[in-house]
C-alpha cells in the first residue's frame, strides 16, 4: 500500500517502525541461528538436550517470525491513518488516563474528552517505556476520527499512534493478557521442568555410578591386554557460553570370560572427562599397547567392566551438584510463577478494571 507524504512532525513514527523492525528480524535471526547451531552441536556432540534447545529455539524464530510480519503490517497501516488524521482533523484538547496497564501487543490507556459531546476512549498507545508519562493524568491533543480506529496523540512535543477499544475489544484484549500470561507460564514450566528432568537423570547416572563402583570391588578378575591407548581432546561450551577443552582416556583392550574372546573400551562405572590434559596422560601412559592388566567383571553382564580405579567421592560430588541443580530450577521456577501468576498478573487485570472505570466515568481509585 502507497503511503502519502509523511509529515515531518509524523517522522518519528516512521523512524520508530523501522527500528521495530530491526529489532524483531534481529530476534528472529538470533533464534534461527540458535537453532540450527544447538542443532548442529547435538548431532556432533551427541547430546540430545541440546537437540530439544534447537527444537524450541526454532519453535520461536517461527512464531516471532508470523507474529513479526503481523505487527510490522498493522504498524504501517497505522502510520497511514496518523498521516491522514494529521492532515484532514483538526485536534482537541484531553487528558491521557495512564496507569500501565498492558495488553497483549501494547500498553492500554484511556482518553477522557471533556469537549462537548464529552466522550471517553479506551485504546491501545504506542509508547517506547521513555515516553511513558510521569503522571496518571496528562494533558495531550488528540486527532481523532469515526472513519478511522487509530489515534493520533500528541505527548508533550511527540506524535504516538493508539487504537480504539470498543468494550468488546476490551474484553479480548484481557482474555489475550491472560492467555499470554498462561503461555508464559507453559513456557518456563517447559524450560525449568526440562532442565530439572536432565538434572535429576543425571543425578540417578552418578547413583547408579556409585552403585557399581561398590558392587565391582566384589566381581571376580579377567586380564585386559591392551590393544589402543591415547589421550582425547574435546571441545565443550562452558557455563559462560565460551568453548573450553577437556580431555578423555581413549584405552581399547580385549579379554576372555567364559571361553569367549571379548573386547570393550569401558574404563569404568562412570563416563567422565578432565580438565588437567596432564592427568589424563598419566593414566594413558599406564596402559600401553601389549600390556596386561587386572580387569573387574560384572559376571551377570560381562560387558560391563572396570579397568582404572575411580574415585567415588568426585562421583559424590557429581551427584550432589546435579540434585542442587533440581532443586534450584524448582524454586526459580516456584518463584517465575508466583511473580506471575500472583504478582504480574493481578496487577495488570487491577490496572485494567482502572481504565474501564475512568472510560465509563466511575471514580478511579488512586486518580
Amino acid at each position: 500500500m502507497q503511503l502519502r507524504p509523511i509529515p515531518r512532525a509524523l517522522r518519528g513514527l516512521k523512524s520508530r517502525n523501522r527500528l521495530i523492525a530491526v529489532l524483531l528480524w534481529s530476534i528472529v535471526i538470533l533464534l534461527g541461528a540458535v537453532a540450527v547451531l544447538t542443532g548442529l552441536m547435538s548431532l556432533s556432540l551427541d547430546f540430545w538436550p541440546l537437540l530439544l534447545l534447537a527444537a524450541l529455539a526454532l519453535v520461536g524464530a517461527l512464531l516471532i517470525w508470523r507474529l513479526t510480519r503481523s505487527l510490522l503490517g498493522q504498524a504501517e497501516r497505522r502510520l497511514e491513518d496518523a498521516v491522514w488524521l494529521f492532515e484532514s482533523v483538526n485536534p482537541v484538547e484531553a487528558t491521557l488516563f495512564f496507569n500501565q496497564a498492558m495488553a497483549w501487543n501494547g500498553v492500554v490507556a484511556a482518553l477522557l474528552v471533556d469537549k462537548v459531546p464529552a466522550r471517553n476512549q479506551a485504546c491501545v498507545i504506542h509508547l517506547s517505556k521513555l515516553d511513558y508519562p510521569k503522571e496518571r493524568r496528562t494533558p495531550v491533543t488528540l486527532h481523532e476520527s469515526a472513519q478511522r480506529q487509530t489515534l493520533l496523540v500528541k505527548l508533550k512535543d511527540k506524535y504516538v499512534d493508539a487504537v480504539k477499544l470498543d468494550p468488546a475489544a476490551f474484553e479480548i484484549q484481557k482474555r489475550r493478557f491472560s492467555l499470554l500470561m498462561q503461555s508464559l507460564l507453559i513456557f518456563t514450566g517447559l524450560a525449568f521442568g526440562g532442565g530439572g528432568v536432565f538434572s535429576l537423570y543425571q543425578a540417578w547416572q552418578m547413583h547408579q555410578g556409585l552403585v557399581c563402583i561398590q558392587a565391582s570391588e566384589h566381581w571376580p578378575r579377567a586380564t585386559a591386554e591392551i590393544t589402543h591407548a591415547e589421550t582425547i581432546e574435546e571441545l565443550r561450551t562452558t557455563r559462560s557460553g565460551e568453548p573450553g577443552r577437556v580431555w578423555r582416556p581413549e584405552i581399547s583392550y580385549r579379554y576372555e570370560w567364559a571361553g569367549r574372546q571379548r573386547r570393550s573400551d569401558r574404563l569404568g562405572c562412570v563416563e567422565r572427562t578432565w580438565k588437567d590434559r596432564g592427568e589424563v596422560e598419566s593414566i594413558v601412559a599406564q596402559f600401553a599397547p601389549g600390556s596386561r592388566h587386572p580387569l573387574w567383571v560384572d559376571p551377570v553382564a560381562p560387558d560391563r567392566t572396570r579397568l582404572i580405579t575411580e574415585d567415588p567421592g568426585w562421583v559424590e560430588r557429581r551427584k550432589e551438584g546435579y540434585v542442587g541443580a533440581a532443586i534450584a530450577l524448582a524454586v526459580a521456577w516456584v518463584v517465575v510463577q508466583l511473580l506471575v501468576s500472583q504478582g504480574l498478573t493481578r496487577l495488570n487485570l487491577r490496572r485494567l478494571e482502572e481504565i474501564e472505570s475512568a472510560v465509563g466515568g466511575e471514580p478511579v481509585k488512586g486518580s
